[in-house]
């Protein structure tokens, strides 16, 4: 069953939708909900869950990058971004 983010902030629910601990896309759309909110720690937290479970998770690396640049955590931000660039070309073959 898939919740909107509309429906996590009407039931201040957003914290117990993790049904499976061991699925890092849980996480990454938890951390996108965050983003929607603008909670940035939040956006971090989910991410480095994510990254935890599956390093190859490109888009825990951009949500992570766009949450660090919020906080104002320019250099953390950069490395986070670059590191889901080499991820995405690592698992793309791809050269940019």
């Amino acid at each position: 069953m898939s919740l909107s983010c509309a429906h996590l902030i009407v039931t201040n629910d957003i914290h117990l939708q993790i049904h499976d601990p061991s699925v890092a896309t849980y996480y990454t759309n938890r951390a996108l909900c965050y983003v929607k909110l603008k909670m940035w720690e939040n956006v971090c937290q989910d991410c480095r869950r994510a990254i935890e479970i599956d390093p190859n998770l490109v888009k825990a690396y951009f949500f992570q990058g766009q949450a660090l640049y919020e906080l104002e955590l320019y250099d953390e931000s950069i490395a986070s971004l670059k590191r889901g660039e080499f991820v995405y070309v690592i698992l793309a073959n791809v050269t940019l």
